[in-house]
């Protein structure tokens, strides 16, 4: 729509200045205004010019709107890395979560049975587990705080 509005201006502006050019030409009376060929010239390069101008502010308005997009397009790419490595994150401390239980149930069997060397051992990796998933639970809080900013516009 602003394109057409560009050239309909555009045309505009050279009918306008083709009309004194032939009214110079043809009319002695519109003669007196435009009396030299300098004077026609001159009109002819201040319509060149706003047909330029009309040019650059379409050409301006087109590259400021793909860099919107281009904008726009990084942002999704970088919502949709946050998403994937929220769901990875989510099933390594799901199966971390069930490692911790199995190891948990093998830590109170070796305890019922006095084994305090494996007791330690499964102790030291239950702790090892849980300091991960505290590790990924903090990831997730910064990954949603990161999802849960709003979009420029999509």
């Amino acid at each position: 729509m602003y394109r057409k509005a560009v050239w309909l201006g555009a045309g505009a502006v050279l009918v306008i200045v083709a009309v004194l050019v032939s009214w110079t030409l043809a009319v002695p009376a519109f003669a007196a205004p435009l009396a030299t060929a300098a004077d026609i010239i001159a009109a002819l390069g201040t319509a060149a010019a706003a047909v330029a101008a009309l040019l650059a502010a379409e050409a301006s308005r087109q590259a400021a709107q793909r860099s919107e997009e281009s904008v726009l397009a990084s942002r999704a790419a970088l919502r949709d890395g946050l998403r994937r490595e929220r769901e990875a994150l989510n099933a390594e401390r799901l199966r971390l979560q069930a490692e911790v239980n199995q190891s948990s149930y093998w830590l109170s069997v070796a305890t019922n049975y006095g084994d305090e060397l494996r007791a330690g051992n499964l102790e030291a990796a239950i702790a090892q587990m849980n300091v991960r998933i505290a590790e990924i639970a903090v990831r997730l809080g910064e990954i949603d705080r990161g999802l849960a900013e709003p979009p420029l516009s999509e």
